[in-house]
């Protein structure tokens, strides 16, 4: 058997996967994609005690997960510190984390705000208990059902 001599079966096979394929690039491609972000304060923890200036910061939702997070910093952390990290809106949460890395932003992006962000900061939650953790999950969930997934 030749390669002119493929079924053509075999071709039309092909060709469907290939529209498929291209079918499902352009929906996803044409989905929306929601943003959220909040203002959140950083307080930096120093063994028992902590420092009592907050630090302002910016967290984007689609950066969120149930183990960490990223967030804007005008300040650059360093890898190793404990930090704690509250949100007011729109819904109240406080969580302590390990910071992971830190990174400086160019200053090419375009961002409106009056404090500029220059640092992009990794953070690894730290849990006391399961359920501590488990707030945190439905959090999470919260902010992917009713935030970002519609207008």
């Amino acid at each position: 058997m030749s390669l002119w001599d493929v079924p053509n079966y075999r071709i039309r096979a092909y060709i469907r996967t290939i529209r498929a394929s291209r079918a499902k690039e352009e929906k996803t491609a044409s989905a929306p994609l929601h943003f959220k972000r909040v203002e959140a304060q950083v307080r930096v923890l120093e063994g028992l005690a902590s420092a009592t200036d907050t630090i302002p910061a910016r967290i984007v939702f689609n950066d969120f997960s149930a183990k960490g997070l990223k967030l804007f910093s005008p300040v650059p952390f360093f890898p190793g510190q404990t930090i704690a990290i509250a949100i007011e809106a729109p819904i109240s949460f406080y969580i302590k984390g390990k910071v992971l890395g830190c990174r400086e932003v160019p200053r090419g992006t375009q961002v409106l705000t009056q404090v500029p962000y220059d640092f992009r900061v990794t953070v690894q939650f730290q849990f006391r208990s399961q359920s501590e953790q488990d707030a945190v999950s439905a959090y999470c969930e919260h902010i992917y059902t009713e935030l970002l997934s519609g207008p």
